[in-house]
């Protein structure tokens, strides 16, 4: 299988990110494997859309170090982007914001592609739809916390005297948790300063603060519409706060944990799955709290290897056993 991953920059991929991975894994499974950024594509005279990409060179690679040696030298060959099979989307806009342009561009070029036949996942319309927290509203009601999106600081206000509890305040494109902040009321004293912060980014999401939350959120992952699941062991994981800080993102300091999925959250992914589905989103992270969805994360979304940490199973030879029968179907 011919098979391109596209990320923000291959300068810039981590030895510890899923996408690492996945490149790795793509290369066992003996594909074709281009590996391209969004500064490398290209729309020529004839509306031929091109990249130019590092072709993997190797099938085996002794150590995640070892292919990264190889991603970062400046071997490049321009070539047609309607030669691949599938084009893997593992780009992030929200960090990459200097280069919004280019993740603008690069989605709108991806379309074409998929529109001469080649499978783009996730599909360039569901990632524009999904681009941001907002597509969280989209969603049942009964899913997800009591929210609010708005630009405007006295409806903040005032819908923060309404939940009559605490509230968390984050915003609408944000990353890794930076900037999400917890206040008890509309009365805490820090709360203009915080909405004047979020405010400066656009709009701010406000949410009904969930008590589960002290003892930190849940990362599902869903495959294809259902919970991604390898011999009955789920792709998930927990993140659990630490010290003073409500966040559990790993940036901020959280740590993992094993992840229990309950019933109750098999009901709740079964019922955004036709969502997921319309917007052709193949692999999404679902966040947990308690039996809501906090957030979903749709570009990029890791955890492939944090599950297997405490499952002791293989996620991502599956991950692409989905994506090879998938190619098949489509020839």
């Amino acid at each position: 299988m011919h098979t391109t991953i596209l990320v923000n920059s291959r300068d810039e991929i981590g030895p510890k990110q899923t996408t690492l991975n996945m490149i790795r894994v793509a290369a066992e499974r003996w594909h074709t494997v281009w590996v391209t950024g969004v500064d490398d594509l290209s729309c020529d005279s004839h509306g031929r859309v091109r990249a130019k990409v590092h072709e993997l060179q190797q099938i085996e690679y002794y150590s995640y170090e070892h292919l990264l040696e190889e991603l970062k030298r400046p071997k490049l060959s321009l070539r047609e982007l309607s030669e691949t099979d599938v084009i893997l989307v593992r780009t992030n806009p929200a960090r990459d914001k200097g280069r919004m342009a280019l993740h603008t561009a690069a989605l709108s070029l991806l379309r074409m592609v998929r529109d001469e036949g080649v499978i783009v996942l996730n599909d360039p319309d569901g990632l524009v739809r999904s681009a941001s927290k907002l597509y969280l509203q989209e969603l049942p009601a009964d899913v997800r916390p009591l929210t609010l999106v708005s630009s405007h600081p006295e409806e903040i206000i005032t819908f923060i005297q309404g939940l009559g509890g605490p509230a968390v305040l984050k915003p609408l494109t944000g990353t890794r948790g930076g900037d999400v902040f917890l206040v008890q009321s509309a009365a805490d004293k820090n709360l203009l300063p915080i909405i004047d912060i979020l405010l400066r980014q656009g709009m701010a999401m406000v949410q009904a603060f969930i008590p589960e939350a002290v003892e930190g959120d849940t990362r599902v992952l869903v495959l294809n519409g259902a919970l991604f699941e390898v011999e009955g062991h789920p792709a998930a994981f927990r993140r659990r706060p630490m010290g003073s800080d409500f966040r559990s993102n790993i940036d901020v300091g959280g740590k993992t944990a094993p992840a229990e999925i309950r019933q109750s959250m098999r009901q709740v992914i079964s019922q955004v799955a036709p969502f997921l589905q319309r917007d052709g989103l193949f692999l999404v992270g679902l966040d947990f709290i308690g039996d809501q969805i906090c957030e979903v994360n749709t570009y990029s979304p890791g955890g492939l290897r944090a599950a297997r940490k405490y499952s002791q199973v293989n996620f991502t030879d599956p991950f692409w056993e989905a994506i090879e029968k998938r190619v098949a179907r489509s020839d």
